[in-house]
């Protein structure tokens, strides 16, 4: 059984039963990732999305929560958070106070799009937002070939749920654990799925290398266990996987020395893990940005900027877009980690 929410009238959403199974929707079709209500009584609403199987936010249990899926919900007024020891949270929304002038919409809706530019309007009381997801890479299009190639590839290696769901802190024993570290090499086989796919593309050539002989930007701490690197066309960089402490750590990284993308998983211990789909998701993101060219990274002595899918990360650089922009129009030439398109 599938539900959707409608509409809002009055206290809850409509929700649709499907009695066969739900038509899927077209694959550059819109993609709700974020729906805001202001009911009359947001409890009775926390309470059937509790009842349908969302999952509470752990500091805005009866306000903020999620589905399966990653669409999110959050009812107003969302008021303080649920105090939690180690953690600290603040979320923007102004008070009753701060808003008693404004005629406030009684829902807002959040779509992802393929293509575009982030943009707003309000459609019948509704604020619609609409901003471009991934789809609006190429390279997103060899995602159905991955997962056919993945789920080949896996095995028996399984998915795992985000032990601490909703934010909620991880015990201060974590930080010291790994229990099952075995379980990361479900990310090697997506990089495997990534590059079968790129190859089955006829978008370039796979050559496993010895490991000991690529050069990673930055300094390197687990014991490499084997290397493949991807050449495309003239002009693209190549892509070079990783694989580290035998299959448990894996790094995706354009150019040679090859600049890092992702690494993941991100410490490998418990208190860091978030899940199975987090992490896979930062690979596929990191395998379409490399395949999408442009400027990847920009580095100057000790500061260096690095284009993630959807921004940058930097040491020691408080403008990094400016940085990405100088790069991409010529205007810094030294420094800089560019390459075409391969798609």
């Amino acid at each position: 059984m599938r539900h959707r929410l409608a509409a809002l009238r009055l206290d809850l959403p409509f929700l649709i039963q499907w009695t066969t199974p739900m038509p899927s929707g077209p694959a550059d079709g819109p993609v709700v990732e974020w729906l805001g209500l202001t009911p009359p009584d947001p409890d009775r609403v926390a309470d059937l999305l509790l009842a349908l199987g969302f999952t509470p936010s752990a500091h805005w249990p009866r306000r903020v929560l999620h589905d399966d899926a990653g669409l999110q919900v959050t009812l107003s007024p969302v008021g303080e958070p649920v105090a939690l020891e180690g953690a600290s949270w603040y979320m923007g929304w102004a008070d009753e106070s701060d808003k008693s002038d404004v005629d406030e919409p009684l829902a807002s809706l959040s779509l992802g799009v393929p293509s575009g530019e982030t943009a707003s309007a309000v459609l019948d009381d509704v604020t619609v937002t609409t901003r471009p997801d991934r789809r609006r890479f190429a390279a997103a299009s060899l995602v159905p070939a991955v997962d056919e190639a993945f789920a080949r590839l896996r095995g028996d290696l399984a998915d795992w749920p985000d032990p601490h769901p909703g934010g909620a802190p991880p015990a201060e024993e974590e930080y010291s654990r790994s229990e099952d570290p075995e379980r990361y090499r479900l990310l090697a086989r997506r990089t495997d799925a990534w590059v079968e796919a790129i190859v089955a593309a006829g978008l370039g050539t796979a050559e496993p290398t010895d490991p000991a002989s690529v050069e990673w930007v930055g300094e390197q701490h687990l014991p490499p266990s084997g290397a493949t690197v991807v050449r495309g066309a003239p002009g693209t960089l190549p892509i070079v996987v990783g694989t580290f402490s035998d299959d448990t750590f894996v790094k995706v990284g354009v150019g040679d020395p090859a600049e890092v993308l992702t690494g993941q998983p991100h410490c490998g211990c418990d208190a860091c893990d978030d899940g199975s789909a987090s992490f896979l998701r930062e690979i596929d993101d990191a395998f379409v940005l490399a395949l999408g060219g442009g400027v990847y990274a920009v580095r100057e002595g000790s500061a260096s900027v690095v284009r993630s899918l959807d921004g940058w990360s930097g040491t020691g650089v408080q403008d990094g877009e400016a940085w990405l922009a100088d790069a991409a129009a010529g205007r810094r030439t030294d420094g800089v980690v560019a390459g075409e398109p391969w798609l």
